[in-house]
């Protein structure tokens, strides 16, 4: 364990088996314990014939599944860690940093009380969005968190090849499998730093989706090596939901109108505390966002979440956002010091 730790500290996150779940009893997987295993290799090993182990989904040498091959080995897309929590856990699977939202949020949607008899009106909201982002009409689409902009992006288009980079939220695959499409894999390298430099969209993908920065594993992409994947005849998504936990969003692709074919998937839910309310948006071209728009259904996004929407979206709140971002960084960093203390000092100790 402690060397798995020492691992993550130096930012060396290699994906092993010493935690297995066919030898240690895993929340979920009791039953697995004992079971015959069959020996593999890392994904990090020299390339061979891609394979799965254990629940682990490991790429051919290509970088990439097949659907089937990847449905075969991933029933549990759609699978929430939360599932797994119990009692005296500490919950990682969701990101949100707030136990609740901020009092000034929460008086402005206690305002929209009174209004809940009306339909919800996206109209203003898409305003306060496009002007916050410098875009312009059409170019915003609300919708029921970043989950919701997956599922119309999967619905509304027909891609010959679609990619999915990973380490990534699953749901953008989970919901093109739904769809019917058939899904491939960039599977991004620890060696790399899990960036894109040590991979590429194959020259076929009609779809490439890859988060940034990603979740996991945190890793940040230059916006000009992303916009290089871009192409006509491609639709490039890119997922910033956790762009606003980075301080000034230098690697935002949330302003860049003249790119063709992307889509940057946003959310408020992480920073301001509101996954039970359910907004996020989709920025993009005008023409591509109608096709999505005409895969929603009617008032998909709520009278309070329109409001949440308009009241984070002025500089006053992005200013806040960008604060918090820096405090969380400094936080982490501290918390890595002194971790990495504590393995030293239990070091000392014989076994």
């Amino acid at each position: 364990m402690l060397e798995r730790y020492e691992e993550a500290i130096r930012g060396d996150i290699r994906m092993n088996c010493d935690t297995c779940a066919y030898r240690i009893a895993l929340p979920g997987f009791i039953d697995k314990v004992g079971r015959p295993q069959t020996p593999h290799h890392h994904p990090d090993d020299p390339a061979g014939a891609g394979h799965v182990h254990a629940g682990h989904v490991h790429e051919d040498h290509h970088g990439h599944l097949t659907l089937e091959r990847a449905m075969a080995a991933d029933p549990g897309l759609s699978y929430h860690g939360d599932a797994e929590l119990a009692p005296g856990l500490v919950d990682l699977a969701v990101n949100v940093r707030r136990r609740e939202p901020p009092e000034w949020l929460r008086a402005e949607l206690a305002q929209t009380l009174g209004e809940l008899a009306a339909c919800p009106d996206p109209a203003d909201a898409s305003q306060v969005v496009a002007a916050r982002h410098g875009r312009g009409d059409g170019e915003v689409l609300l919708t029921a968190g970043a989950a919701e902009a997956f599922v119309l992006i999967a619905r509304a288009l027909r891609p010959r090849c679609a990619v999915i980079v990973h380490p990534q939220f699953t749901e953008p695959e989970a919901a093109l499998r739904a769809a019917g499409h058939p899904v491939r894999r960039v599977i991004l390298r620890p060696r790399d730093g899990f960036r894109l430099a040590g991979a590429a969209l194959p020259p076929g993908a009609a779809l490439g989706v890859l988060g940034n920065p990603t979740n996991p594993p945190s890793a940040l992409h230059p916006a000009a090596g992303l916009v290089a994947h871009a192409r006509p005849g491609r639709v490039l998504v890119i997922d910033e939901a956790f762009m606003d936990g980075v301080p000034g969003e230098p690697e935002s692709l949330a302003g860049c109108a003249g790119v063709p074919g992307l889509l940057v998937v946003r959310s408020l839910t992480e920073t301001w505390g509101l996954a039970g309310l359910r907004i996020g948006y989709v920025l993009g071209p005008a023409a591509l966002l109608g096709r999505l728009r005409s895969a929603q259904p009617l008032w998909p996004v709520s009278t309070p979440a329109l409001a949440a929407a308009r009241a984070c979206s002025p500089a006053r709140a992005v200013a806040e956002a960008a604060t918090l971002a820096r405090a969380a960084g400094l936080g982490l960093a501290a918390n890595r010091r002194s971790r990495a203390s504590d393995v030293r000092r239990f070091r000392r100790f014989p076994p």
